[in-house]
C-alpha cells in the first residue's frame, strides 16, 4: 500500500504547509499571542497522522485506516470513470447499484453498507485529489484541514481566558492520544473536528449574537458530519449546549427579578428546540433515535468489544440491563472508565501506556482541583461559570456513554478523545477560577464570561 513515494512526498507537504503556518501566525502573533503555537500545532497536528501512518503500515500492518484510504482510493478514482456516479456517492445520495460502477481499474470499497463508516470514505476522498493517491500525503492533508477545526475551539477558551493560552496550548493542541487517534484517516478525526467547528458557529451565532443565520447553517453543517458519523458526539453537546445559551441570554437581561423569571423559561425554550430538532432528524440517526434505541446499542457493543478478536484487552464494568435503571446503576464506574482508564496498573503494551500515562494526568489534575476546593466549591465554580459547565457536561456525558458500551482498552483510548480537550481545559478554566475566588474572597465575583479577554 505504501512505497517510496510516501516517505519522499509526504516531507515535502508537511515543509511547506507548515511554512504557510509560519507566515500566518507572523500576521497574528502580534495582537493575539496565543498565535504563538499555531505553527506548531500544525506540525504536531501532522506529526500525529503521520506516526499513525507508520504504526499502522509497519507494526500492525492493517485496521480501519488501511481500509478508509483503499476505499476513499477507489471512490476518487471512479470520479474519472462516472463523475456523476462519483457526486452521488460523495453527496450520500447513491443507490445500492452504484456499486456495481467499481471495477478492477478504480478498485472496490469497504464499507458499502456501512452508512457511518462509509462517510469518512466520501470525505476522505476529496483529499486523494491532491495527495498523488499515496496514504502518507493523504494524511498529512487531513490532517492539517482537521487543526482548522481545533484551532476555533483553542481560540474560543483563549477569548474568555486569555491568560490562560499556555495550558489551553497543552489540553487541546498537545495531548498525545488525542495528535494520534485525531489526525489519521479514521472517524474520530472528523467528529473532533466537527464538534469544534460545531461549538465555534454554536458560539458565534447564539452567544455572541454576529453573523447568526450564516454562523447557523454552517453549525449544522458540522453536526450532519457528527450525526452520520458518530451521532453520538453530536447528543452529548446538546444539553451543556442548552445551558450555555440560556445562560448568556438570561446574563444580558439587567433587571435581577426578570433574570430569576427567565432563566428558568429560555431554558425550556432552548431545550425545547433542540427537541424539535432531534424530532426532524432522528429518521438520520438509527439505533440513537430513541431512548430505548440507545441503550440496546450501548449492550450489544459492549458485548461485543469483549470477544477475543479485539486483541484480548478487555475489561468488565459489569453486565447491565438495556434499561435506564439498569444503565444508570453503571454511571460512576462507566463514567470513570471513559475518563481515566486504562490505568496504569492495566497497562499491557506500550501504546496502553502512553494513554495510561495520559489519563494519570488527568485524574491528578481533577483530584488537585477537588482537594483545593471541596465538592461544594467545585459544583459552585462549574454552574456558575457556563463555559466549564459546558466541558463538564459534555465530558461526564460522553465519558459514560464510552465507558458504558466499550469493554476493550484498544477502543477506549481511540472512542474517548473527543471528550479529552473540553474536559482538561474546563479543568483549567475552574481551577483558574478557584484561584481568583481564594484570592479576593471579601469580594463579589462576577462570571469570567462577563469579561471576555
Amino acid at each position: 500500500m505504501t512505497d517510496v513515494w510516501d516517505y519522499l512526498l509526504a516531507p515535502v507537504y508537511m515543509f511547506v504547509l507548515y511554512q504557510m503556518a509560519l507566515f500566518y501566525q507572523r500576521k497574528k502573533v502580534g495582537e493575539h499571542p496565543e498565535y504563538n503555537y499555531y505553527a506548531l500545532g500544525m506540525l504536531a497536528k501532522m506529526l500525529g497522522g503521520i506516526i499513525l501512518c507508520l504504526i499502522y503500515t509497519q507494526y500492525y500492518v492493517g485496521g480501519d485506516t488501511n481500509a478508509y484510504h483503499n476505499s476513499s482510493l477507489a471512490l476518487k478514482r471512479l470520479f474519472f470513470e462516472h463523475p456523476s456516479a462519483y457526486f452521488r456517492i460523495l453527496f450520500g445520495y447513491h443507490k445500492p447499484e452504484d456499486y456495481y460502477y467499481f471495477n478492477a481499474k478504480t478498485g472496490f470499497p469497504f464499507y458499502w453498507a456501512d452508512k457511518q463508516s462509509y462517510s469518512v470514505v466520501r470525505y476522505s476522498s476529496i483529499f486523494h485529489f491532491f495527495s498523488f493517491e499515496r496514504y502518507f500525503v493523504a494524511t498529512v492533508l487531513l490532517a492539517a484541514f482537521s487543526y482548522m477545526g481545533i484551532w476555533k475551539l483553542y481560540r474560543l477558551f483563549c477569548y474568555y481566558f486569555p491568560l490562560l493560552y499556555k495550558r489551553f496550548a497543552v489540553a487541546i493542541l498537545f495531548m498525545p492520544s488525542v495528535l494520534f487517534w485525531g489526525s489519521g484517516i479514521l472517524k474520530d478525526t472528523y467528529t473532533l473536528t466537527a464538534a469544534c467547528w460545531f461549538l465555534h458557529f454554536f458560539h458565534k451565532a447564539l452567544i455572541l449574537r454576529k453573523r447568526v443565520w450564516i454562523s447557523l447553517l454552517w453549525g449544522a453543517f458540522a453536526a450532519s458530519i457528527m450525526l452520520r458519523i458518530k451521532p453520538y458526539v453530536a447528543l452529548a453537546l446538546v444539553p451543556g449546549s442548552v445551558y450555555w445559551a440560556s445562560f448568556s441570554s438570561v446574563r444580558k437581561i439587567q433587571n435581577a427579578f426578570f433574570r430569576f423569571v427567565l432563566g428558568p423559561f429560555a431554558l425550556v425554550l432552548l431545550g425545547t428546540i433542540f427537541v424539535g430538532i432531534f424530532q426532524g432528524i432522528k429518521g438520520q440517526l438509527g439505533a440513537y433515535s430513541s431512548l430505548q434505541g440507545i441503550l440496546d446499542k450501548a449492550v450489544v457493543t459492549q458485548r461485543d468489544l469483549k470477544q477475543e478478536y479485539y486483541g484480548g484487552n478487555s475489561f468488565d464494568i459489569g453486565e447491565f440491563e438495556a434499561t435506564l435503571p439498569g444503565v444508570l446503576s453503571k454511571l460512576p464506574i462507566a463514567t470513570f472508565t471513559g475518563l481515566f482508564r486504562p490505568m496504569l496498573v492495566e497497562v499491557k503494551n506500550p501504546m496502553m501506556l502512553l494513554a495510561a500515562l495520559e489519563n494519570t494526568l488527568l485524574l491528578f489534575f481533577t483530584l488537585r482541583f477537588l482537594i483545593k476546593v471541596g465538592l461544594i466549591g467545585a459544583y459552585r465554580i462549574v454552574v456558575g461559570e457556563p463555559l466549564v459547565f459546558f466541558c463538564m457536561m459534555y465530558s461526564f456525558l460522553f465519558s459514560f456513554s464510552v465507558g458504558l458500551s466499550t469493554a476493550n482498552f484498544g477502543a477506549l483510548v481511540r472512542y474517548k478523545i473527543p471528550a479529552v480537550p473540553f474536559f482538561l481545559a474546563g479543568m483549567f478554566v475552574a481551577e483558574h477560577l478557584a484561584r481568583n475566588l481564594t484570592r479576593t474572597a471579601s469580594k463579589p465575583q462576577a462570571s469570567a464570561l462577563s469579561k471576555p479577554g
